[in-house]
């Protein structure tokens, strides 16, 4: 903490004068200062007219983050444009909820901008301006009463503004009264749930860009005494040095010592270097960024150690020294350094991240991880920061593999039974810290430290999968070819032929939320995305789930705000209603996000959200069957997550099979807001649900089987495996999803056995692993041999051939995993 404060009193001290707070404090408007540079992006300064409007102390709002002033009344969507804009590093003005101290209400004009270094043209500070809107707003239904009385707002019957349709909401008139309808009947005493945005009057936008004019003027000129100037625009266009503050942001919620360096800028200077590096060190930040990182050396310094840290560079490879380096006090201290080249989206090296280690140190605050270990969770984070940042959203919504590109012959059936997907080779499991895909004939896909970047591996020659193929009694499986290369970094490994296209849709942020994106396989190095032009979301989706259906059409269901689902590729530019969110949408928590869906051998949809479930026609826009309410009364879906396949689908050459869905782990309701609050001290960690429910979904009258596992799980991944079995993998005992929000990690795996006829019997404990993987942690299949079926022997006269859909896998969420279990008809010698 105290580390923190001096970081915190440094923003200000270390590049204005003595005399600027004293300037600043005279201004009369009402406005704070942030620092990007410092994780959490806290407060720096508080103006005595913004203190006095909120009512806090400066020591309450001093390394505070603005979300402190943010309400359930505070709209989401008005938030998520002002991350937006930090992230672009750009102005915004948007009207806002912020709250008093004392809890009250009150509509404010926010105005932000960025504030520059002349040198390199780096974010170094966010001006943030509070106007009080000081008018009435439109009403609805005679609700959301403000009152403008002797220049003051009194506020009365303050509905919750966070799921609010804005003045800007890309939904019609039609959607918007369906919801409120549906969250009318709800007795809350939280007021209503839509409101009207309040605008503010052309005077107050005046108001709000001269107090900017003011306070950058001040910045300015207190900046000029100390000859580190800055400015409110963009003074230094250096190109490859620039430095986003939504990358400071993003690296600064990482606790290891590290730091960030520019290969593409003479002498390879550091660009950033975060917090613990500061405080091993003794360095402060400005006497850190710019440098190379030999400054750190000394006398005793072994030269070879340098040496092999250059040779690294230069072969752009990772490697692990071990080296003394001396601090700013001339002490000096073993080194376990870590350098590892960071890549960005489009596969280039972007930057090298150094990781440092004291070795008489290495066993503490390490959580039993080894320091190799730390090091490559190091390496891994910094990895995601820089690709999300560098694919231009700060979150993908989905990915789909679409059989229309490019997927090589497969076997055709009468049903759609696996008519998405082509025979994938067997798999094996393999978990990490972030979404995956396995792609086809491909070996993994994931989005952190554990595949590797946008390449493919050798090519090998495509072996067409024209029929299953004639198995003997006597007849061994092929031999698997050698064990694949380490995997590394992000989203396509080998291929045999041609196979499917990567397809991403929607995201967050900015007009990222309507994309669509594609990445084709190919044999060299020029794989790349493509962000189609023609084609894109009708509504803004993020939080989605996507599904391939028989007809090789992607459907994508719902995302946070948004009540309805579309088609990619589409006919017409339409978006369906589907009043199955609505009434499954919590207001305090959502409970609906991330829905789980299933396509049946008859081409219906299966869709779970929250606690309930129903069976689509999504063609025609109509629910076919409700199915009873799962038991419990555990919420199941994102945040509350909990997990779900679709069990295997047995042909018998009868007509279609029987499909079962098994829906597993999850939170109750309220768990969410418990654990959700900005002071940890307020956390509370309720105990996830040990329930899972079975449901035969084709049957005439199908009810839940509940069951219940060795122990209790929220964000699960559930995986099917070769043998037909389910593994559940990953996940937390107590908490939900969400940032923080989970406690105590789920270290065993559980095998659930699908064909075990007592339902006691089919659980069974797996050795725990080692490392905890829960929010953002996912796992997915990855194929070792080269067969489109699997082979399975169950006893001397008994085979069994499947056929598996790996998946992509977010959030909990296995989207289009799939296993057919084949009849077998005869053996052949």
């Amino acid at each position: 903490m105290e580390s923190e404060l001096g970081l915190i009193e440094q923003s200000i001290n270390s590049r204005y004068s003595l005399w600027v707070l004293e300037a600043l404090n005279e201004l009369p408007e009402s406005f704070t200062v942030t620092d990007p540079c410092i994780s959490g992006q806290p407060i720096v300064f508080a103006s005595k007219g913004f203190l006095k409007m909120m009512g806090y102390s400066k020591s309450e709002v001093i390394g505070k983050n603005g979300r402190i002033f943010q309400g359930p009344g505070t709209c989401r969507r008005s938030v998520m444009e002002i991350r937006e804009a930090i992230r672009e590093e750009r102005c915004v003005q948007i009207n806002l909820v912020n709250y008093r101290r004392d809890g009250t209400p009150f509509w404010i004009l926010f105005h932000m901008c960025p504030v520059f270094s002349k040198e390199d043209g780096r974010v170094i500070h966010f001006v943030g301006v509070q106007v009080p809107i000081l008018r009435k707003p439109r009403r609805r239904n005679g609700v959301g009463l403000v009152y403008e009385e002797e220049s003051r707002v009194i506020e009365s019957v303050y509905g919750s503004c966070r799921r609010e349709v804005c003045s800007d909401a890309m939904v019609d008139l039609g959607r918007a009264l369906s919801l409120e309808c549906a969250l009318d009947d709800d007795a809350d005493n939280r007021g209503v749930e839509i409101e009207d945005t309040c605008e503010a009057s052309e005077l107050e936008k005046r108001r709000a860009m001269s107090a900017m004019n003011n306070i950058l003027s001040v910045l300015t000129h207190y900046s000029e005494l100390t000859g580190r100037l800055v400015c409110g625009k963009r003074c230094s266009l250096t190109g490859v040095g620039l430095f986003s503050s939504s990358l400071n942001i993003s690296l600064g919620r990482i606790k290891q010592s590290f730091v960030l360096t520019d290969p593409h800028l003479p002498d390879m200077p550091i660009v950033y270097a975060s917090e613990a590096f500061f405080k091993l060190t003794g360095y402060a930040r400005h006497e850190v960024l710019g440098r190379n990182c030999r400054f750190l050396s000394g006398e005793d310094t072994d030269s070879s150690a340098i040496y092999r840290v250059k040779e690294s560079i230069q072969n752009e490879k990772a490697c692990t020294v071990r080296i003394l380096n001396y601090r700013k006090d001339k002490s000096s201290f073993w080194n376990l350094l870590h350098i590892s080249p960071i890549r960005n989206a489009t596969g280039k090296i972007a930057y090298f991240v150094v990781v440092q280690m004291e070795e008489a140190r290495k066993n503490q605050d390490g959580h039993g991880l080894s320091p190799e270990m730390r090091h490559l969770s190091a390496v891994g984070a910094v990895r995601v920061a820089v690709r999300s940042l560098s694919m231009g959203a700060d979150q993908v919504s989905q990915l789909a593999i679409h059989p229309w590109l490019n997927y090589p012959p497969f076997p055709s059936f009468s049903s759609p039974l696996f008519s998405s997907s082509p025979p994938p080779p067997p798999w094996r499991v393999g978990a990490t810290s972030k979404e995956h895909r396995s792609l086809g004939n491909a070996h993994a896909g994931s989005q952190q430290q554990q595949s590797r970047h946008l390449r493919p591996y050798q090519h090998r020659p495509h072996q067409p999968h024209t029929a299953p193929p004639t198995l003997s009694p006597t007849t061994s499986p092929p031999t698997p070819p050698p064990p694949h290369p380490p995997l590394r970094h992000v989203v396509l490994l080998r291929f045999r032929g041609p196979t499917g296209t990567l397809v991403l849709t929607g995201g967050f942020g900015g007009s990222g939320n309507r994309r669509v994106r594609t990445f084709p396989p190919c044999e060299d190095d020029k794989c790349d995305w493509t962000e189609l032009q023609q084609e894109s979301l009708k509504e803004k989706r993020w939080y989605a789930t996507s599904q391939i259906l028989p007809d090789g059409r992607v459907v994508v269901v719902g995302g946070r705000d948004v009540f309805s689902y579309e088609f990619f590729p589409k006919k017409d530019d339409v978006s369906y209603q589907f009043k199955f969110l609505v009434e499954t949408f919590d207001k305090k928590e959502e409970n609906n996000l991330y829905p789980f869906l299933h396509v049946l051998p008859d081409g219906s949809l299966f869709v779970f959200a929250n606690n309930r479930s129903v069976l689509l026609d999504y063609d025609n826009n109509r629910i076919i069957k409700e199915f009873p309410v799962m038991p419990g009364g555990v919420g199941r879906s994102y945040p509350l997550t909990g997990s779900s396949v679709l069990l295997p689908l047995k042909l018998n050459g009868s007509g279609l099979p029987d499909a079962e869905v098994l829906v597993c782990g999850g939170a109750e309701p309220g768990a969410f807001t418990l654990v959700n609050k900005k002071d940890p001290k307020e956390k509370v960690y309720k105990g996830a649900s040990a329930t899972c429910g079975r449901i035969r979904v084709t049957d005439p009258d199908p009810k839940w089987a509940m069951e219940n596992m060795p122990m209790p799980r929220v964000m699960p991944d559930m995986l099917l495996l070769r043998t037909g079995d389910v593994i559940i993998i990953n996940g937390a005992k107590n908490g939900t999803a969400g940032w923080e929000n989970a406690v105590n990690p789920v270290l065993n795996p559980v095998l659930y056995k699908t064909y075990e006829n007592k339902p006691e019997a089919r659980f069974s404990v797996l050795n725990a692993s080692t490392i905890p993987r829960m929010y953002h942690s996912s796992a997915v299949l990855l194929p070792d041999g080269r067969m489109g079926a699997t082979l399975t022997r169950e006893d001397s006269s008994k085979f069994s051939v499947t056929l598996v859909t790996p998946s992509f896998t977010t959030h909990s969420v296995a989207m289009n995993q799939r296993m057919v279990v084949l009849e077998i008809v005869r053996f052949k010698n």
